[in-house]
């Protein structure tokens, strides 16, 4: 029964800061990641926009960003999302981002 009310201690304050995190007006700090999330043109050219995806686990944020343009992918962490997503947007604005390759992605149909 410890361990029960435990988790619904740690559930509610994920979802707290899941909605803190959703009621700040944080893009701002994000440029970088922003214009990844919403530019869909890039010289004439249509592109995919890449995908944020975040997760809690053992009390550490964790944010995966997904550039489908060239299925790669890249992670960061932090105590906070935010601070996740800052850290995340220093090292793309600077360029230091270490991408992976995303194994589900397949080529010739885009899916695994």
């Amino acid at each position: 029964m410890d361990l029960l009310k435990k988790a619904l201690e740690a559930r509610k304050a994920a979802a707290k800061q899941a909605t803190e995190v959703a009621a700040e007006p944080w893009m701002h700090k994000i440029p970088t990641i922003e214009a990844w999330l919403k530019t869909t043109v890039i010289d004439g050219k249509r592109r995919e926009t890449a995908t944020v995806t975040l997760t809690l686990d053992q009390g550490l944020c964790k944010v995966m960003f997904k550039d489908r343009q060239s299925h790669e992918l890249a992670w960061s962490t932090g105590d906070t999302f935010l601070e996740a997503l800052i850290a995340l947007e220093e090292r793309l604005a600077e360029g230091t981002v270490e991408w992976q390759e995303d194994r589900f992605y397949k080529s010739g149909n885009g899916k695994k």
